[in-house]
């Protein structure tokens, strides 16, 4: 009974998480019809004839298919979705070339195929992952784990693997780029432990131009950084009234025609940064 117990408890704390949908949707709300169209046309020439997501030369990618899925997910795209499933029942059984291709392959197949032999198998792979990780700055390579057994539902593991990174950080440094303070602050929330002066840390890098740098030195602020803070800080309840109506700004600053760019200084959009793009919206629209 104590284990049973044990587990639901675990169950409705992680089902209680807001996913990447929920918030890309408030992203939706923000924007007008107009927008909306330009937004879905956009996400649609992104599609390859093999079904995928296009990275930056043209090619199809795991990578950029999780953030193509995302987005077809919160505007109901059902006819990219699927074909980015044939994509995916092929692309996974393949050699995967890195880990976060392996935790990106691992959630496209959760979400769009379901369990079977290969997400058991796909499970067993970021197991071996996140247990041989020992580098103390990998606090992406472990978010992403996370994010991947949650989308697979596996909760017990997840508890796990929660319990070592939490014994594994006590010594840690503070990781220095914004993008892994922000991902510390949410695995703070995570395993209940104290985050203000992450968030306080967090702050610090906020830019004149409304948006988020990724090193206390850069110039420039740009919208994968900006998107990951407001998620992260949205996350965790923090209020984001005051920085609001600047944060508005750079990331409209950063619209171009159905899609986003990084930085005021990029002329092309791409799929990932269309996903930060609305990530970044929908963290605002609280």
């Amino acid at each position: 009974m104590s284990i049973f117990n044990g587990f639901i408890s675990l169950f409705l704390r992680f089902k209680q998480i807001k996913p990447f949908e929920e918030t890309l949707k408030k992203g939706n709300q923000i924007l007008d019809k107009k927008t909306i169209s330009e937004v879905q046309n956009y996400i649609k020439s992104q599609i390859t004839p093999e079904g995928g997501f296009m990275d930056r030369a043209g090619n199809p990618d795991i990578y950029y298919s999780l953030f193509g899925y995302f987005l077809t997910e919160a505007f109901q795209l059902k006819t990219e979705q699927n074909q980015l499933k044939t994509f995916v029942k092929k692309t996974v059984n393949e050699k995967i070339k890195s880990d976060v291709h392996l935790f990106c392959g691992a959630i496209l197949y959760s979400k769009l195929i379901g369990k079977d032999k290969t997400s058991v198998i796909l499970t067993k792979k970021i197991k071996t992952v996140l247990s041989t990780s020992v580098n103390e700055d990998s606090g992406y390579i472990w978010f992403l784990g996370i994010l991947a057994l949650f989308y697979q539902e596996e909760y017990m593991l997840i508890s796990s693997f929660l319990n070592k990174f939490k014994k594994k950080s006590s010594s840690a440094s503070e990781p220095k780029p914004c993008t892994l303070v922000a991902t510390d602050v949410i695995m703070r929330k995570l395993l209940r432990k104290e985050f203000s002066s992450q968030t306080t840390n967090l702050k610090s890098f906020y830019h004149t131009s409304g948006g988020f740098v990724a090193l206390q030195k850069s110039p420039v602020a740009d919208l994968l950084t900006t998107a990951v803070v407001l998620f992260s800080l949205n996350f965790v309840g923090d209020d984001l009234t005051l920085i609001k109506p600047d944060c508005l700004d750079f990331v409209d600053s950063l619209y171009k025609n159905g899609g986003f760019i990084a930085t005021p200084f990029d002329k092309n959009a791409d799929i990932e940064y269309t996903f930060y793009g609305l990530l970044a919206l929908g963290s605002l629209n609280n």
